[in-house]
């Protein structure tokens, strides 16, 4: 039943009917803590984050993959954990904390490159040098990433 609200979630997220597909999340999210899969609540608070950061609430989307990456670290989910990590320096990049984004995409990298995960590591690589950028043009005055 989790499932089927996940994917029913993730469909509507797709469709941008984003307060449909948070509902699903929440909900996939209850159950998933109901049967005690911490895998699965760690998969579901971080798709509600995605929606959060989609809908701009970044604190809230900041505490969300806090919590799913804690869940991901404790039950040795690196893989996902690399996810959460880079989503949460996607936040604070928009935050314009740009030390703390760098080391939440290094943190990543470094799980993806360990697991052999390529085709994350270049994206992580490529959000890395997005923030390290925007960071050199903030020291200079400029606001355009």
């Amino acid at each position: 039943m989790a499932r089927a609200m996940g994917d029913t979630g993730i469909l509507l997220r797709i469709q941008g009917k984003l307060q449909d597909a948070l509902k699903h999340f929440q909900k996939t999210f209850e159950l998933s803590e109901e049967v005690g899969h911490r895998g699965s609540v760690a998969q579901s608070l971080s798709a509600i984050g995605d929606v959060l950061l989609e809908e701009g609430d970044l604190p809230g989307a900041y505490k969300t993959y806090q919590q799913a990456a804690t869940i991901e670290h404790v039950i040795g989910a690196k893989n996902i954990y690399a996810s959460t990590l880079t989503q949460t320096g996607r936040v604070l990049r928009q935050q314009a904390k740009a030390d703390e984004a760098q080391t939440s995409y290094r943190d990543a990298l470094y799980l993806q490159e360990e697991l052999g995960n390529k085709s994350d590591a270049a994206d992580t690589r490529l959000a890395l040098g997005i923030g390290l950028r925007f960071r050199q043009r903030s020291r200079c005055g400029k606001t355009q990433p």
